[in-house]
């Protein structure tokens, strides 16, 4: 509540000293530089994630669920937006928002989910989703990745890489055909060449 108040305070002054520097014009648009371009920048940035933390709090009102916080996490490079909450009763959960030139993205999600859980792959189960609002709702895996595991000692190392091995030669079985139908790109040696 505090962020999203101050990001629309912030929003609220932005557009005020805008407009009363006398750029207040919908027919024409406006050339911006500098100190004011990064300040406008900035208000949007802030009011549009004021406006996604609206959202989302009645996304999950309407689910029924208590949230006791919910932190803005970076994402990929999609326009995915994403969130850790931290629910009631002390566990937490992911929350996912899909544009919606994005949301078909979704469907594929969820069916890649099903098919990898069904090749023993470890991956986050989806608790809700709903293309129509374009928030899903998922099993948070908590925040330790493989990448941060370079720090541990080599015969801690040596589990988790191993695992990742047998991951990925679970996902190197999947059924082509059933991939294909995804709707994803084959995960074939071009397109890893070309990655």
């Amino acid at each position: 509540d505090g962020l999203e108040q101050g990001a629309l305070q912030f929003a609220h002054e932005g557009v005020a000293s805008f407009v009363h520097c006398g750029f207040r014009s919908s027919s024409r648009r406006v050339g911006l530089s500098g100190a004011l371009e990064s300040t406008v920048k900035r208000m949007l940035v802030l009011l549009f994630g004021a406006m996604i933390a609206t959202e989302l709090r009645s996304w999950l009102a309407g689910l029924g669920l208590d949230v006791r916080a919910a932190d803005a996490l970076a994402g990929d490079v999609s326009q995915r937006r994403y969130f850790r909450l931290v629910l009631g009763d002390g566990t937490s959960r992911i929350a996912a928002h899909y544009p919606e030139d994005l949301r078909a993205a979704m469907t594929r999600f969820v069916a890649a989910r099903a098919l990898l859980a069904g090749a023993g792959v470890r991956v986050p189960a989806v608790h809700e989703w709903s293309t129509g609002t374009g928030w899903m709702l998922v099993e948070d895996l908590g925040t330790a990745n493989l990448f941060e595991c370079a720090a541990l000692p080599l015969e801690k190392r040596d589990g988790y890489f191993a695992s990742a091995v047998e991951i990925a030669e679970r996902i190197a079985g999947l059924n082509a055909h059933e991939v294909a139908r995804l709707g994803s790109p084959p995960l074939d040696r071009a397109l890893l060449r070309r990655e």
